[in-house]
């Protein structure tokens, strides 16, 4: 005699598996969330420590981003004195080239630059290779970096033209829609 499930059996394996789903949702949903943060506070490390590296070296750093192979990594002009101009990836990790994190993109870059008229637009880009370059003097190429998931999540990573400081912004914020080049 052939054994088969009942009615009430289906019904508690059905249960089961729906409150199974409905607990990895939101965990697979925070997920892309958490890949995005990652990739705008990897950015941020790479700003953070070319700013310094220009103050400390007295010479010009550079955090080069590719926008469509997703990736950035950081270069020092190599010699400021002797030859001015010429820039190679920095030793150790930060001149490795730093992919973004799954399914993260760069949705736009907006450049702007320290002497640009009042009032004039930042040049915004959505592919090719965008060099952010940081000063001894502090200063550095004005950008906001603009980051999303397949969710349409966003981050900014916002590099100060005037200050070279680097901070992420959520895209809604105001002070995005206030920027001053």
């Amino acid at each position: 005699m052939r054994r088969a499930f009942t009615l009430i059996e289906l019904l508690v394996v059905l249960s089961i598996l729906a409150i199974a789903g409905i607990a990895v949702a939101p965990t697979l949903t925070g997920l892309s969330a958490r890949r995005l943060e990652s990739s705008a506070r990897s950015i941020l490390a790479h700003a953070r420590w070319a700013r310094g590296e220009a103050a400390l070296r007295g010479g010009r750093v550079q955090l080069v981003l590719d926008l469509d192979a997703r990736t950035h990594v950081v270069q020092v002009e190599a010699d400021p004195v002797g030859a001015p101009g010429t820039f190679a990836p920095a030793r150790g990790l930060m001149g490795a080239g730093w992919p973004l994190e799954e399914d993260i993109a760069f949705f736009g870059v907006k450049v702007g630059e320290i002497g640009r008229p009042l009032g004039a637009e930042p040049e915004s880009l959505t592919s090719g290779t965008v060099t952010l370059e940081f000063r001894p003097d502090g200063t550095a190429t004005a950008a906001d970096l603009f980051l999303s998931n397949p969710a349409g999540d966003g981050l900014v990573v916002r590099v100060h033209g005037v200050t070279g400081r680097s901070s992420i912004l959520d895209p809604d914020a105001e002070a995005l829609e206030e920027t001053r080049w």
